[in-house]
């Protein structure tokens, strides 16, 4: 009975090590799979770069031309409102009703 326990354990540990090979064969077949999709997809990536690199470029003189464009719109809008406020106090200055005028009152109707 000693014997068939022995020749048991052994039938396993024969068993175990071989299952322990076939994994590790088949982790090395999974993981040199693995490394050749990296690399495709590595390779991929490197290919783009240089697009991607070029819109940010674009991207960037866009956002420049926006914010010049911004400034102008802001100074046109400033020198506008200057203009409208001028005419006013100029158009309120020339109302006559608004002069004393040293005699009887007349009014413009």
């Amino acid at each position: 009975m000693v014997a068939s326990i022995e020749e048991l354990l052994k039938k396993v540990k024969a068993d175990v090590t071989a299952l322990e090979a076939a994994i590790e064969a088949d982790e090395s077949e999974d993981q040199s799979e693995i490394r050749k999709e990296m690399g495709k997809i590595y390779k991929q990536l490197v290919a783009v770069l240089p697009k991607a690199q070029a819109l940010a470029d674009k991207a960037q003189n866009l956002v420049n031309k926006a914010d010049a464009a911004q400034k102008n719109a802001q100074n046109f809008f400033d020198s506008a409102d200057e203009l409208a406020t001028t005419i006013e106090a100029a158009s309120e200055a020339m109302d006559p009703d608004q002069w004393d005028w040293g005699g009887e009152e007349k009014s413009h109707e």
